[in-house]
């Protein structure tokens, strides 16, 4: 899964998101679940609060795959302890409708910079979504543009040990 490029949608009066083609066509396809229903199996996503005001989104998959190499013991740290509440406690599953829309959850929306009603930017990044302020994002575009050169030589540093 390789989520590029971004769409702008609205977060709907009920909190709903449309989730873009572009990226629905590079999500996993949903795990069947067993149940009495004859209703399809529908892809669950985390959505999860930032710090920074906005929402990410992952497929449950890449979720519990990334969940796995944070695994815990049962002898943690109190900062190990905290982050794993912030991380895992504030995250919420959402599930597609049948419309492909997921609703984001109100608790979520209160401790971010998004509402419902909203015009937000969708941004695919790698193995996740994120969900931008529209207006927020398209005035930081070029600024982001320009700190390309010097991020990637700093994350290059990093990856040398210096």
């Amino acid at each position: 899964m390789n989520l590029i490029g971004q769409a702008d949608v609205v977060i709907d009066a009920k909190a709903r998101l449309a989730v873009p083609s572009k990226f629905r066509a590079e999500l996993p396809p949903p795990q069947p679940v067993p149940t009495t229903s004859d209703e399809p199996p529908r892809l669950t996503l985390v959505a999860m609060p930032r710090p920074d005001g906005t929402v990410w989104l992952y497929p449950e998959s890449a979720f519990n795959e990334l969940s796995v190499k944070r695994a815990p013991s049962l002898d943690i740290e109190d900062e190990e302890a905290e982050l794993n509440r912030i991380l895992f406690g504030m995250s919420e599953r959402v599930t597609f409708d049948s419309q492909h829309r997921v609703t984001l959850p109100r608790k979520i929306l209160g401790i971010t910079d998004l509402k419902p009603s909203d015009e937000v930017t969708v941004v695919g990044v790698q193995n996740h979504m994120e969900i931008h302020p529209r207006e927020r994002w398209a005035e930081r575009e070029r600024e982001r543009l320009g700190q390309l050169s010097t991020l990637a030589a700093r994350l290059a540093q990093r990856r040398r040990g210096l």
